[in-house]
């Protein structure tokens, strides 16, 4: 799996992502920010715990770091733009790597 896929898996998985609003959106819109901070600890665990166990531990590295970054700017609203446009310009520059790459061959 390219780095740029395990990113998409990680910052926007496809099937949270199959109506006009991503499902973490819904989540945040739904729970009051204690409820929400619970949401985002119990997920960071989560992937925390398993990410020895289904083989792409890197992944759901990154996925307990997303949910992290969620909680983090839960206490900081600043530190959220600034992660997520930074996790942007990433996703941006994998992709035009990806590509330069797959051209070179």
């Amino acid at each position: 799996m390219s780095s740029a896929n395990s990113l998409d898996n990680v910052n926007s998985p496809s099937h949270y992502n199959t109506g006009q609003i991503e499902c973490i959106q819904a989540i945040e819109a739904f729970l009051n920010t204690e409820q929400l901070q619970g949401y985002l600890s119990g997920n960071c665990f989560k992937y925390l715990w398993r990410h020895t166990y289904k083989g792409k531990p890197v992944e759901d590295l990154n996925k307990c770091q997303w949910y992290l970054d969620k909680l983090i700017a839960t206490y900081d609203p600043s530190v959220d733009d600034e992660i997520f446009r930074l996790r942007n310009k990433i996703k941006e520059l994998e992709e035009y790597v990806h590509v330069l790459t797959k051209n070179l061959k």
